[in-house]
Formats: C-alpha cells, sequence, structure tokens
C-alpha cells in the first residue's frame, strides 16, 4: 500500500487520471440511477399537472355553461307555470264560456251562434316532476257567428288575449252584409281547460310537458 501511495507520489498524473476517472464514474452512476428516474418522474408529474389543468378549465366552462342553461330553463319554467295558471279548471266550463258570450256582447257584436263542443279536440298531460301528479290540458272549440263591424271584432279579439281566461281564435270568415256597414263573422274560438291539480302545487313545482 505505502508503495502504491508512494508510486502517485511519484507520477501525480496516473493519480489525476485515477481521481477524474472515479468521479466520471461516480457520476455515470448518479445520472442512470437518481437523474433519470427523476427526470422521468418529473416529465410524467408535469403532463398530469398539464392535463389537470385543462380538465380544471373545461369544468369551469361547463359549470359557466350549464349556469347559463339553468337559468333559461329556470325562466322558460316560469313562464310556462304563469301559462298554465291562467288556464281554468273545466269545472268552469260553463263560468268560462259564459264569460266569452259577455264579451261578445259588450263589445257591440251580435251573436247569431254560440255553440261550444262537448268535446275536446285536443289533450296533452302535463307532469310535475317534484310531485308526481298531473294536469290535463284540453282545448275545446266554440264555433261562433257574429253580425257586426270588423272594428268591434278586431277590438274584441284584442279583449280575448288579454282576458283573465286564456282563448284563441282561428278560421275567420267575413262578409259585407248587402251594402251595410255590418259584416257576417264566423270563426271558432279554442277554450283551454285543466283538470287534476290545485293552484297551490302549480306554484311550488316546475312543469315538464308530453304528449
Amino acid at each position: 500500500m505505502r508503495d502504491l501511495i508512494k508510486r502517485f507520489s511519484k507520477d501525480p498524473m496516473i493519480f489525476a487520471v485515477i481521481i477524474f476517472g472515479g468521479i466520471i464514474s461516480i457520476s455515470v452512476l448518479w445520472y442512470f440511477a437518481i437523474y433519470e428516474s427523476l427526470s422521468e418522474e418529473y416529465q410524467t408529474s408535469y403532463q398530469s399537472r398539464e392535463q389537470l389543468s385543462e380538465e380544471v378549465q373545461n369544468i369551469r366552462r361547463l359549470e359557466n355553461e350549464l349556469g347559463a342553461l339553468q337559468k333559461d330553463w329556470d325562466n322558460v319554467n316560469d313562464e310556462f307555470e304563469m301559462v298554465i295558471e291562467t288556464i281554468p279548471d273545466k269545472r268552469l266550463f260553463d263560468s268560462v264560456t259564459d264569460f266569452l258570450y259577455s264579451l261578445i256582447i259588450n263589445h257591440g257584436l251580435k251573436v247569431k251562434d254560440f255553440s261550444p263542443s262537448n268535446v275536446a279536440i285536443e289533450k296533452k298531460k302535463i307532469l310535475i316532476p317534484d310531485t308526481g301528479d298531473e294536469v290535463t290540458v284540453e282545448k275545446i272549440p266554440i264555433d261562433i257567428t257574429l253580425r257586426g263591424s270588423f272594428i268591434d271584432l278586431g277590438q274584441l279579439m284584442e279583449s280575448m288575449l288579454k282576458g283573465k281566461y286564456r282563448f284563441t281564435a282561428s278560421n275567420i270568415e267575413v262578409t259585407q252584409v248587402n251594402k251595410t256597414s255590418t259584416q257576417s263573422i264566423k270563426f271558432i274560438s279554442y277554450a283551454y281547460f285543466r283538470s287534476g291539480m290545485v293552484n297551490k302545487t302549480l306554484k311550488k313545482n316546475k312543469a315538464t310537458v308530453f304528449n
């Protein structure tokens, strides 16, 4: 051992080469054993972080979109509930038809024929998801023939739209009577009725329509 040390002392170049070789060996060992493994873990962690960040951004975007959709949906439901609440119960059938008849008279029109049908031409069921309750909405036609002016008819139609009950009209025919200012007016009015639910339930729940 002493001889080896003396030899290194006499020849520093060999000693330096051995020291340098040892450092290189240790560095190579550290690179393959530690650094490369840490580098791979870092790359994996970086990619995972980037993917997670992208997913978070997508979730936030979806939350914003869902929030807007929920707001629109709530507005539509609120408007729909308001429409449902204007539809009278079918037990008020006579009161509704009497109201329309009086409305016609009050607008200066003479009634020649007023014939409510006993059969609905259309029915829809409305499901209230929170309670499972159903409302049936029926559309019942009323054949009407009148005498009067076109102006009075226009005012009547406007009052039907703004009245406390829901009415619509179609198949309007206006015919001049001889040479007078009076017209013969024929049209079908549709009255809407519901059954199966009370107003309190409607106000507390959202509604969905299905055929």
